[in-house]
């Protein structure tokens, strides 16, 4: 069975860019994913184009967890998410960043057969 990745978005006023990030973890092609999204206290549109996806990040991944609250900017949200993380590798993508669709196979299938560098 392969092992669960989690895929941390933090956000903070992406509302241009969040739907596509976001789309671009759906779009990959390893399967076992969680999805954690924490918004950092946008003033933007971001919050409503987050909550509009929800619905398919439910039924793409494992489990998906989103909160939003105040900012406390990046390595508060950061440390935050971690707490949610289930997943064996944990895999980072800023709100305005794209992931290549093969990306998450190619890197677990890198760490589960180099266990030298990941122990």
């Amino acid at each position: 069975m392969q092992p669960l990745v989690s895929i941390v978005i933090p956000c903070y006023n992406h509302d241009c860019f969040i739907e596509d990030t976001i789309q671009s973890v759906i779009d990959q092609t390893y399967e076992r994913i969680e999805l954690i999204i924490i918004d950092d206290g946008s003033i933007d549109l971001s919050v409503a184009k987050i909550k509009a996806m929800l619905p398919i990040c439910q039924k793409r991944f494992e489990s998906v967890y989103f909160t939003t609250r105040p900012n406390k900017g990046v390595c508060a949200t950061l440390n935050e998410a971690l707490t949610h993380c289930h997943g064996k590798y944990v895999s980072f993508i800023a709100s305005d960043d794209l992931m290549l669709p093969q990306k998450t196979f190619i890197q677990v299938k890198y760490l589960e057969n180099h266990a030298d560098i990941t122990g």
